[in-house]
């Protein structure tokens, strides 16, 4: 086993690393980024096609825009994505803080426990009782086996804690949230056009598989980061916006530069900004039509 210590640069200090928490925290955060863009951005554009093929869209269509209903559809599905995924975030943190408490409080009763047997050994030297020969004839396996067992989850309660005492929580969730929104509009705004592009889901299968293709990408790349955060590769992927939102939550543990971040989240805005008046124009002329192929007079 070998333990890992990073070194602020021009400084003496240095903090544990621990890369497995980091792999972990990477993991789950790409994980959930990738299922909640596939998941969402397919609503939006099952909801498109299922409005075209009802015809409401024909009701909606007169009072707005094409391009404010595109966009009031990817950010009400935003909206319910959010909410779902801090309401997830709010029950673990409420369990793991009474699961913390408990662990605490039974690691405190060991300490408090170590201290009265100690005391009483010392009354017992004391007053001349041979404790050796006391404890033999008390001591049980069972007895032996609780306490081991509880001073082992003790120490590992304590071993987690020091471990995630080095990891910035709030920088992670905050570019999770960024990352997720940013990532989100991008890849719904063309499942949205590719909704619109069609009459039935049965024919969306060959135009989604251009949209897909980046996103499985960037969870092979994710893997890859684990091993090498700082590669070539590693460093692109995590800029580049189509796979930036899985490959960067697998970089953000490990002391991203500024510089990277801020110009990853950059791209991935200007991005989002140029496919979403694309998709726009696709889905204008997608809700111009009928499914029976007739042109609505609306704007």
């Amino acid at each position: 086993n070998i333990s890992a210590f990073t070194l602020e640069e021009n400084s003496e200090d240095e903090k544990e690393s621990h890369v497995g928490i980091y792999m972990a925290i990477g993991y789950v955060a790409s994980f959930m980024i990738y299922m909640f863009i596939f998941m969402f951005g397919s609503m939006v554009m099952r909801s498109v096609i299922e409005e075209k093929t009802t015809r409401i869209v024909e009701v909606i269509i007169s009072s707005v825009k094409p391009f404010q209903l595109m966009m009031g559809k990817i950010l009400g599905v935003a909206a319910v994505a959010l909410t779902q995924f801090f309401t997830v975030v709010i029950i673990f943190g409420v369990t793991a803080a009474i699961g913390g408490d408990g662990v605490k409080e039974m690691a405190g009763s060991t300490a408090q426990m170590s201290a009265v047997q100690q005391m009483a050994t010392e009354n017992m030297q004391a007053n001349g009782v041979d404790v050796a020969q006391v404890l033999n004839s008390v001591q049980t396996p069972a007895v032996e086996e609780a306490g081991a067992e509880q001073e082992g989850f003790s120490n590992f309660y304590s071993k987690i804690s020091g471990m995630l005492e080095g990891v910035n929580f709030v920088k992670i969730i905050l570019c999770f949230v960024i990352y997720f929104a940013l990532g989100y509009l991008l890849y719904a705004s063309l499942f949205a056009a590719v909704g619109s592009a069609v009459d039935n889901e049965a024919d969306t299968q060959q135009l989604i598989m251009p949209i897909t293709i980046p996103l499985i990408v960037g969870l092979f790349i994710m893997m890859h980061t684990f091993q090498s955060p700082d590669s070539a590769l590693s460093v692109w992927a995590s800029i580049i916006p189509f796979t930036s939102p899985m490959v960067m939550m697998a970089r953000i543990a490990y002391d991203v530069p500024t510089w990277q971040l801020l110009l990853s989240i950059a791209l991935l805005l200007g991005t989002f900004v140029g496919f979403a008046y694309l998709s726009g124009k696709v889905y204008r002329i997608g809700m111009a039509k009928k499914p029976t192929g007739r042109i609505l007079q609306s704007g």
